[in-house]
């Protein structure tokens, strides 16, 4: 696999990721596809800047975000309903 080149993501979408992580804030129809292993749906709701970083974005999330809270819409339902990580308590 090559290397995942996390400047390559547009700064709109690592903010967001980030503040999913952290707050559980809901983020864009584009990213909750990323988040919940939705390709068809992701490559149909991507700009042309977003698809170029798709496999930067979903590299991100496979190595930065806690397993739970990506995967399925159930576990992002969840996440989001519980605040992120500073709902569950957790710190970096």
């Amino acid at each position: 696999m090559s290397q995942i080149n996390y400047d390559a993501i547009p700064a709109w979408a690592l903010e967001s990721l980030e503040a999913y992580v952290e707050t559980g804030r809901p983020t864009g129809d584009f990213l909750r596809a990323c988040l919940t292993n939705n390709l068809v749906e992701a490559c149909g709701r991507a700009d042309e800047h977003s698809i170029l970083a798709l496999r930067h974005i979903v590299g991100w999330i496979y190595n930065k975000a806690p397993g739970a809270c990506w995967h399925t819409e159930d576990q992002v339902d969840a996440w989001i309903k519980v605040g992120g990580r500073r709902g569950m308590g957790w710190t970096p």
